[in-house]
């Protein structure tokens, strides 16, 4: 992960979530680009294409490709609005940092809206955590 403390400034000014587009090139169906829109900050979510390591940055990345935007997937819906509660870096068993875990809720004691973002085969997958 790039700039670790971009989220850690998200969750101290306590920014809720307004927008999240993705973005895809031309040759690809799958998402390249997450952008997340809070209050005060914007968050861009993408992947180095060669080993799959995940970055977040404040600032757009240069992409060589121009992107096109497409519809997010409805399970981010339960997080607009929200504040991060926590977040999770996560690395495979080859030593990347190739994922991030979110919780999304208003308050400590509430039970998070919790998303998954993995960098794989050149794309970012996004799935919902839940709890059993």
């Amino acid at each position: 992960m790039h700039e670790k403390h971009v989220l850690e400034r998200v969750i101290e000014a306590i920014e809720v979530l307004l927008e999240v587009k993705y973005f895809r090139s031309s040759e690809q169906v799958a998402i390249e680009l997450i952008f997340l829109k809070f209050s005060k900050s914007d968050v861009y979510i993408y992947f180095n294409q060669e080993d799959d390591t995940l970055f977040v940055d404040q600032r757009h990345p240069q992409i060589s490709e121009e992107l096109s935007q497409f519809m997010p997937h409805k399970i981010w819906e339960g997080a607009y609005g929200q504040h991060i509660r926590w977040y999770w870096n996560m690395v495979n068993n080859q030593g990347y940092e190739d994922g991030l875990q979110f919780g999304f809720a208003q308050d400590v004691n509430d039970n998070p809206i919790c998303l998954q973002l993995i960098a794989i085969a050149s794309k970012i997958s996004v799935s919902s955590v839940i709890d059993l």
